[in-house]
Protein backbone atom coordinates (compact mmCIF):
# COMPACT_ATOMS: atom_id res chain seq x y z
CA UNK A 1 0.00 0.00 0.00
CA UNK A 2 1.25 3.54 -1.10
CA UNK A 3 0.27 6.56 1.15
CA UNK A 4 0.15 9.95 -0.03
CA UNK A 5 -0.52 12.96 1.74
CA UNK A 6 -2.13 16.08 0.86
CA UNK A 7 -1.94 19.77 2.28
CA UNK A 8 -5.45 19.75 3.03
CA UNK A 9 -5.20 16.65 5.75
CA UNK A 10 -6.36 14.30 2.88
CA UNK A 11 -4.49 10.94 2.58
CA UNK A 12 -5.05 8.91 -0.73
CA UNK A 13 -3.84 5.02 -0.23
CA UNK A 14 -3.27 3.10 -3.84
CA UNK A 15 -5.04 -0.38 -3.05
CA UNK A 16 -4.51 -1.55 -6.34
CA UNK A 17 -4.37 -5.26 -5.93
CA UNK A 18 -6.60 -5.92 -2.96
CA UNK A 19 -9.64 -6.86 -4.78
CA UNK A 20 -7.51 -9.88 -5.94
CA UNK A 21 -7.07 -11.06 -2.46
CA UNK A 22 -10.68 -11.23 -1.37
CA UNK A 23 -10.44 -8.32 0.84
CA UNK A 24 -13.25 -6.72 1.64
CA UNK A 25 -12.05 -2.72 0.93
CA UNK A 26 -15.42 -1.37 3.13
CA UNK A 27 -14.83 -3.04 5.99
CA UNK A 28 -10.99 -1.97 5.59
CA UNK A 29 -12.45 1.63 5.04
CA UNK A 30 -13.95 1.23 8.25
CA UNK A 31 -10.81 -0.31 10.09
CA UNK A 32 -9.04 2.64 8.93
CA UNK A 33 -11.97 4.95 10.00
CA UNK A 34 -11.77 3.39 13.51
CA UNK A 35 -7.75 3.14 13.94
CA UNK A 36 -7.27 6.64 12.77
CA UNK A 37 -10.06 7.84 15.28
CA UNK A 38 -8.52 5.34 18.16
CA UNK A 39 -4.74 6.45 17.40
CA UNK A 40 -4.85 10.55 16.42
CA UNK A 41 -8.24 11.34 18.09
CA UNK A 42 -9.81 13.10 14.81
CA UNK A 43 -13.07 11.84 13.67
CA UNK A 44 -12.20 11.05 9.92
CA UNK A 45 -14.01 9.38 6.87
CA UNK A 46 -13.21 7.50 4.00
CA UNK A 47 -14.01 7.37 0.42
CA UNK A 48 -12.95 4.12 -1.69
CA UNK A 49 -13.05 4.17 -5.50
CA UNK A 50 -11.14 3.79 -8.92
CA UNK A 51 -9.79 7.25 -9.19
CA UNK A 52 -8.96 9.87 -7.03
CA UNK A 53 -11.17 11.98 -7.91
CA UNK A 54 -14.00 9.90 -7.32
CA UNK A 55 -12.34 8.85 -4.17
CA UNK A 56 -12.73 12.27 -3.06
CA UNK A 57 -16.31 12.67 -3.81
CA UNK A 58 -16.88 9.15 -2.23
CA UNK A 59 -15.53 10.59 0.93
CA UNK A 60 -17.51 13.73 0.08
CA UNK A 61 -20.52 12.07 0.70
CA UNK A 62 -19.71 9.68 3.20
CA UNK A 63 -19.46 12.76 5.25
CA UNK A 64 -22.51 13.90 4.27
CA UNK A 65 -25.10 10.76 4.15
CA UNK A 66 -25.52 9.37 7.52
CA UNK A 67 -26.23 5.90 6.30
CA UNK A 68 -23.11 5.70 4.77
CA UNK A 69 -21.59 5.58 8.69
CA UNK A 70 -18.11 7.71 7.11
CA UNK A 71 -17.41 5.11 4.33
CA UNK A 72 -18.45 5.28 0.56
CA UNK A 73 -17.22 2.33 -1.37
CA UNK A 74 -18.14 3.26 -5.32
CA UNK A 75 -17.39 -0.25 -6.26
CA UNK A 76 -20.33 -1.57 -3.85
CA UNK A 77 -22.71 0.91 -5.61
CA UNK A 78 -24.81 -0.27 -8.41
CA UNK A 79 -24.75 1.68 -11.33
CA UNK A 80 -28.10 3.14 -11.00
CA UNK A 81 -26.72 4.40 -7.53
CA UNK A 82 -23.60 5.54 -9.04
CA UNK A 83 -25.88 7.73 -11.68
CA UNK A 84 -28.13 9.02 -8.26
CA UNK A 85 -24.85 9.61 -5.97
CA UNK A 86 -23.40 11.98 -9.32
CA UNK A 87 -26.73 13.32 -10.41
CA UNK A 88 -27.47 14.47 -6.18
CA UNK A 89 -24.67 17.05 -6.09
CA UNK A 90 -23.25 20.36 -7.64
CA UNK A 91 -20.31 19.43 -10.11
CA UNK A 92 -18.42 21.77 -7.66
CA UNK A 93 -18.10 18.83 -5.66
CA UNK A 94 -16.56 16.84 -7.59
Amino acid sequence: MTLRFSRKNECFANMSGYEGLGADLTQLGFRIKEKVFRNVGIPTCVGIAPTKTLAKYCNHLAKHYAGLKGVCNWLDLTPQRQAKALACEPVSEI
